[in-house]
């Protein structure tokens, strides 16, 4: 075929083609996705039609499956890893179109690390507080058999009653704590003396549960941390304003930025807890610090501040 011949072949199938070609459809699919207003998008995406086609349990039929001794709203998880934080619990349930059960209990609950003494050691043991039974129970059903940060995940039920006492060491108690210990005592004790019949709450809520979250201050809770080898010597207010973007509450706040644990240089303990404005600012500080040397900030002579040899440990409260 000669050039003349082929030239015009392609001139040809261009004119045959090019009409029936749109600039918006020879955009690939996902690209125009990314880039299309969410109102330009189809209403029956893919995660919709996954979401919508898939039957799920009704949330009651949970309470039906095993034998639950205790009827709580709380679930004890036993490990000695220091550094699990409540997203890693909430990564444990499936993604919202692959569960069970209708409810979904991801933001349903609260985390608690079990501490003691003036150190606040962790004891190996995490407390996981939902907002009722059935929460508990499907989150118990939905993670079965699975695994965080190596170790398998089993936990067992918990009554208020037998963790209360030790469920916020004396450092971190409140000025009401024993107040809410009272009424938590004066609910349960009311809630066993009704008969087995009689329904106690709602199966979506137990009235335990803000209580429960007022004497852990959990609003605070997740917006703080544990430092361990902070620097000795370090004047605060050079620390604050070194750590200027990450949001470190203030006294307007109603708490300090940073508050001392324990701190002993002869020992070469130093431990502070540390208070942000946000949760995504005490994560944001654990991701960068963790692990990490501190550089000296001060460099007189008087106050230079003494930096240990281990590395920053941060972890959340």
């Amino acid at each position: 075929m000669s050039a003349n011949n082929a030239k015009k072949l392609m001139n040809i199938l261009y004119k045959e083609t090019a009409p029936k070609l749109q600039t918006s459809q020879a955009i690939p699919q996902i690209s125009r996705q990314l880039y299309e207003s969410e109102s330009d998008l189809d209403s029956t995406d893919l995660f919709q039609f996954h979401s919508s086609t898939r039957r799920k349990l009704p949330a009651a039929d949970a309470l039906r499956l095993g034998n639950v001794s205790i009827p709580s709203n709380i679930l004890s998880f036993k490990c000695p890893l220091s550094f699990i934080t409540k997203h890693d619990f909430q990564n444990l349930l499936p993604s919202e179109h692959k569960l069970t059960y209708s409810l979904n209990p991801k933001y349903n609950f609260e985390v608690v690390k079990k501490r003691v003494g003036k150190l606040l050691q962790f004891q190996n043991e995490y407390l996981l507080i939902f907002k009722s039974h059935l929460n508990a129970k499907i989150y118990e059903l939905e993670t079965g058999g699975k695994w965080i940060n190596g170790i398998q995940y089993a936990t067992q039920y918990q009554h208020p009653i037998d963790v209360i006492d030790k469920l916020v060491p004396p450092k971190l108690q409140s000025a009401n704590h024993q107040s809410l210990i009272d009424q938590i005592k004066s609910k349960a004790t009311a809630q066993e003396a009704l008969p087995s019949s009689t329904p106690v709450s709602s199966p979506l809520y137990d009235e335990s549960f803000p209580l429960l979250s007022q004497l852990i201050d959990a609003p605070n809770r997740t917006k703080s941390i544990i430092v361990h080898n902070w620097p000795f010597g370090l004047k605060e207010d050079l620390a604050i304003e070194s750590l200027w973007n990450y949001n470190l509450s203030t006294d307007d706040d109603g708490v300090p930025p940073i508050q001392y644990i324990h701190s002993n240089i002869m020992q070469g303990i130093n431990i502070i807890k540390m208070n942000f404005r946000t949760e995504q600012d005490a994560l944001r500080f654990i991701r960068n610090f963790h692990g990490t040397k501190w550089l000296k900030l001060q460099n007189f002579r008087k106050v230079e501040e003494k930096v240990s040899h281990l590395p920053l440990l941060c972890e959340t409260l």
